[in-house]
């Protein structure tokens, strides 16, 4: 799996540190060079102290990935189930205990909501939903170290009798969010983390999903994220198999986007793009 996912030039896999510990060890482990593993804390519970073995685990990851001397905490949904005093708490119950050694970035998939106010205003962002977004932003930035908008699986648009990722929305609220973090309250103090989504096979599973049509999806929104310059860029999912938003080879997709995410973190890392040994590009 590491192999794979560092072929395709992905710097390492993010793993929910709230499972139980075997999984997140697995990746911990990982004997591919140069490949990290990031812990995924979710707060989803009251009671802090149920995050503490999460947070455990991540200050014992051989492979943890550490900007400035702190490590990274990405999450899941967090703005879901905590306000941002809530979170607050949460962050000042865990530094009091561990000390100030983490990055906690808050997931804000909320932001999505707005998708059907949008549609409903003709596709346009109104006043309204530009000031909504900009304070919830503001919000949790205050708490958090940076702001996670990785909810792009959920920003569909219906063309072409499909349900097709709404590109025009996703780079909307990476404006609003990027000018939100340059203002000077936050500039230079706090990350952006944005997504490049492979998308659903199926985009009528279960909930009102995107396709991922072809490659666009994928394409689109590794663009987005580029052109606003993220800070990280996080690819859900590696093996969702019973979505099949998968990057991890499968019987289903193959390899068919290695050569399309090597080539945007090429870009994202700004070096000249090389194509893997044996890979016969005249060949679709």
């Amino acid at each position: 799996t590491m192999r794979e996912a560092k072929a395709m030039g992905i710097d390492g896999l993010a793993l929910f540190a709230m499972r139980p510990p075997r999984f997140f060890k697995a990746g911990a482990d990982c004997k591919v060079e140069g490949m990290l593993s990031l812990p995924i804390v979710c707060f989803w519970e009251k009671d802090v102290t149920k995050s503490f073995r999460a947070i455990e685990v991540a200050l014992k990851n051989p492979r943890a990935y550490a900007y400035k001397g702190k490590f990274l905490l990405p999450s899941y949904w967090t703005a879901k189930y905590n306000t941002p005093e809530e979170l607050k708490a949460k962050y000042d119950a865990i530094r009091a205990k561990y000390g100030d050694r983490f990055l906690f970035i808050a997931a804000v998939p909320t932001l999505s909501g707005q998708v059907g106010s949008y549609d409903l205003n003709g596709r346009v962002f109104t006043a309204e939903m530009t000031n909504h977004v900009e304070t919830f932003c503001r919000a949790y930035a205050r708490v958090a170290d940076g702001i996670q908008i990785c909810e792009a699986h959920m920003q569909a648009k219906v063309e072409r009798g499909e349900r097709v990722f709404s590109e025009t929305y996703w780079d909307t609220v990476h404006a609003i969010v990027r000018r939100v973090l340059d203002e000077p309250e936050f500039r230079g103090r706090k990350l952006l983390c944005s997504a490049a989504v492979n998308g659903h096979m199926n985009a009528y599973r279960g909930t009102f999903n995107t396709s991922e049509d072809c490659t666009r999806t994928l394409r689109a929104s590794f663009e987005t994220a580029i052109r606003y310059d993220a800070d990280y860029i996080m690819l859900p999912e590696w093996d969702e198999l019973n979505e099949n938003t998968c990057y991890e080879p499968s019987l289903y997709g193959s390899h068919s986007v290695k050569r399309i995410v090597r080539h945007f973190m090429d870009r994202v890392k700004r070096r000249p793009h090389e194509v893997l040994p044996g890979d016969d590009v005249s060949k679709p």
